[in-house]
């Protein structure tokens, strides 16, 4: 009866403007008194590269921040014997790594054989299109709040070693939790709009052979 009455209370409160950020904290609340572990799923494996992650690999191997990308093609080549449907990596891969340019080849060579690996890319409400023709074209007229004007791609070779490509870019609440994806955003918000899925929603994403 308790979540039932905190449910309610949060809508209601979330919906006044005085107490909006008040309604957010009582549906955070009421969602960890009804949510439990068991509920959790066991086909989702998180892998963090934390702060304890960093300084092992700089004390142990010595290989410092940021890692050469081949690294992360090792993880997703044991992903994938392990048995593991998809990887998705919220890392953005735009800029050119620091290490030798085989980093960068190495790690599309085992994103390209495994074929299972969805990358991220960052879209801006500012800025000039480009001009890269990518994702499916918008039905529709877009609402303004998922039209974006600017995207930020992995690097061509990486963007075509990818099964996948999706957004990784939201805006959070007023309090600065974020609580909610955006399951889509337009890139462009004229006829020739193109739609771009959110990164895990729910891995059913742009492939760029569907991009181009």
């Amino acid at each position: 009866m308790i979540p039932l009455i905190l449910i309610v209370a949060g809508v209601l409160l979330s919906g006044l403007d005085a107490f909006y950020i008040q309604g957010l904290k009582i549906q955070d609340w009421q969602r960890r008194l009804i949510t439990t572990s068991a509920n959790a799923s066991n086909d989702v494996v998180l892998i963090e590269v934390d702060q304890y992650s960093l300084d092992r690999m700089q004390d142990d191997q010595g290989i410092g921040w940021p890692w050469p990308r081949e690294l992360y093609g090792g993880i997703v080549k044991y992903a994938a014997d392990s048995g593991a449907r998809a990887v998705a990596i919220d890392i953005l891969f735009n800029n050119e790594t620091p290490c030798a340019v085989t980093s960068d080849s190495q790690f599309a060579q085992l994103m390209q054989s495994s074929g299972i690996t969805y990358l991220g890319a960052a879209f801006s409400k500012k800025g000039k299109p480009g001009s890269v023709a990518f994702g499916k074209p918008y039905e529709g007229k877009p609402p303004d709040s998922v039209i974006r004007q600017s995207a930020s791609l992995p690097l061509p070779m990486l963007f075509k070693a990818a099964r996948g490509i999706g957004s990784v870019s939201d805006y959070p609440d007023a309090d600065g939790t974020f609580r909610r994806v955006t399951p889509a955003i337009a890139l462009s918000e004229k006829a020739d709009a193109r739609s771009i899925p959110f990164f895990l929603y729910p891995l059913n994403l742009i492939t760029p052979a569907e991009s181009r």
